[in-house]
């Protein structure tokens, strides 16, 4: 091989590599997505109502925590870059598994007793718009909920459970049979819940349901009256929550 030739080699192959260098330098100018974008902070406050809340999403702002707000952020966890937003079983795994030990600090998900309280939990993920853009997390909320409505909440978030609920979280019902925290006027009120196994369909299901609470509450109200009221905790498994008649 000639000097010439040589040298003609050397320089393709530094062609070449400048080329390469080219590409690697395009790339690294690139904006890499950033899959916490749009999250919300641990401690932030919603002021969301409850259709809002049913989402998965919303485009709504966080609000200031000191003014009007019904959901309070305690949790905010990172998915998996694999994660299919569309497997219905994979959003439950990852909401239970980034919420349930923030949930269970106020109530224990799937216990009955957590029936005697309004306190709502829920999760919240990226808009479509962020989720194309690369955004993948969820954030975990707790609320009060009466029937279909959030309450505002008091600064600092919601009482947690006890054996005996706080009134501002305890669930009752007024004279019309709405459910209401106990802190306002009521006429029932819950005082002791249960769980049921029950499976087949609707009506069958109901009827167990019924004839549980009719075993059951007579013995675990403190009046002649009672109520019950029922609500899927599980696949199968129900809580029945029992109300004594109040004098307020």
């Amino acid at each position: 091989m000639t000097r010439a030739l040589r040298l003609l080699g050397v320089t393709a192959v530094l062609a070449l590599l400048a080329g390469l260098l080219g590409i690697g330098t395009a790339s690294a100018g690139e904006t890499v997505p950033d899959p916490m974008s749009g999250a919300p902070a641990v401690g932030a406050c919603y002021d969301l109502t409850y259709k809002q809340a049913g989402g998965d999403s919303t485009s709504e702002a966080t609000v200031d925590c000191s003014g009007k707000h019904t959901l309070i952020v305690g949790a905010v966890g990172q998915l998996p870059e694999s994660f299919d937003w569309d497997d219905s079983s994979e959003r439950y795994t990852y909401s239970n598994k980034i919420c349930k030990p923030f949930w269970h600090k106020y109530y224990v998900i799937g216990k009955p007793s957590s029936y005697l309280t309004l306190l709502y939990g829920v999760w919240l993920a990226p808009t479509q718009a962020q989720r194309d853009a690369g955004a993948r997390w969820i954030s975990c909320e707790v609320g009060i909920a009466t029937d279909g409505v959030l309450l505002p909440l008091p600064k600092g978030g919601p009482a947690k459970a006890t054996k005996k609920p706080a009134s501002s979280i305890a669930r009752c019902a007024d004279a019309r049979y709405r459910v209401t925290p106990c802190s306002k006027k009521h006429a029932w009120r819950a005082t002791y819940a249960f769980g049921v196994t029950a499976k087949g369909k609707d009506k069958a299901v109901a009827s167990k349901l019924e004839k549980a609470a009719a075993r059951t509450c007579p013995r675990k109200v403190s009046s002649e009256t009672w109520l019950r009221s029922f609500r899927p905790i599980d696949e199968n498994r129900y809580a029945i929550a029992c109300f004594s008649k109040t004098r307020r």
